[in-house]
């Protein structure tokens, strides 16, 4: 994925991270649907596919073949709906960008990176574990951290307060720029972009 020329006639799965079902709905854990689900709306994708493990989208964008999903498993099982995916395309982890929630990351910042460890984040450990590779590129959207002496789950499956949603939709709409970018340009050039600012456009998609 290192230029534009490289994504030609490819298929890139796109995964958001969260948990299914209404109670979860407006929880820190589920940015990362809130993430597809903005990119599916602004590209005119519909999430119209189901396999016991996943709800998804497909479409193509410039050259580029686009599975969007969103797991049924929850976070922490996440792996398995990953790994079915990838299968059913036949599609290599390489070609694989999983979005999600950062408690390291502060509220309105996100960073793009290429591959690593979980950091602690059990739906990618559940990934990682089952897909046998940690050769992908994640979409790290920062949720910070709870206040000391609270409870990091009950953080992340909690709601926003007021003032949290405003920094986290302009930190998704950067978000749905920086995978542009990466579909259009690569993901080693959306790194330096985006990875510098959140708020700096990808020329490219104006």
């Amino acid at each position: 994925m290192e230029s534009n020329s490289n994504l030609e006639n490819t298929t890139m799965l796109i995964i958001g991270l969260g948990n299914p079902g209404t109670k979860y709905l407006h929880s820190r854990h589920n940015i990362g649907f809130w993430c597809v689900d903005r990119f599916a709306r602004e590209k005119s994708l519909t999430f119209s596919k189901n396999t016991t493990t996943a709800i998804f989208a497909e479409g193509k964008i410039e050259e580029t073949r686009i599975i969007l999903a969103k797991p049924k498993t929850y976070v922490n099982n996440s792996g398995k709906a990953v790994s079915d995916l990838l299968n059913l395309y036949s599609v290599p982890t390489s070609s694989l960008l999983l979005v999600y929630d950062d408690m390291e990351l502060p509220v309105g910042s996100l960073r793009i990176r290429t591959g690593g460890r979980s950091g602690g984040h059990n739906g990618m450990k559940s990934v990682i574990d089952c897909v046998g590779s940690s050769d992908f590129a994640r979409l790290r959207i920062g949720i910070g951290r709870p206040p000391v002496g609270s409870s990091e789950i009950e953080y992340v499956l909690g709601t926003m307060k007021n003032e949290e949603y405003d920094n986290v939709d302009q930190v998704i709409g950067e978000a749905i720029k920086a995978i542009s970018c990466i579909l259009a340009q690569g993901i080693e050039e959306a790194m330096n972009i985006f990875n510098k600012s959140t708020s700096t456009d990808c020329i490219s998609q104006q």
